[in-house]
């Protein structure tokens, strides 16, 4: 079963101030890394001005630690032509989206 990380009790676990922020389990304080399952996304239609991206789908990937606890976690879209940044949280997972994915 994943569990999906509570940022309201387990924020101090996330460590910021690195270009990739670093994950641990909420449920026994390990290191978690990307499980290596690969990525799923929302397919929500989204329309972008020329030469920019503003898709706002939600990408989610699965990160677990050594004592076998699975966490689902997402990654906010930013558009490289411009200023756009998508939003902070959504209704298909629990917690904020990461600005990038933690190593």
């Amino acid at each position: 079963m994943i569990k999906h990380f509570d940022w309201k009790k387990n924020n101090y676990k996330f460590l910021m101030g690195f270009k990739s922020p670093k994950l641990f389990c909420p449920e026994c304080g390990e290191k978690m890394k990307d499980i290596g399952a690969g990525e799923s996304m929302t397919m929500v239609a989204y329309n972008s001005p020329p030469g920019h991206n503003h898709d706002d789908n939600c990408r989610k990937r699965v990160y677990g630690c050594e004592n076998g606890h699975l966490l689902t976690i997402s990654k906010r879209n930013r558009c490289p032509a411009c200023d756009w940044v998508g939003k902070e949280d959504c209704d298909c997972h629990y917690g904020k989206k990461y600005d990038e994915w933690p190593t």
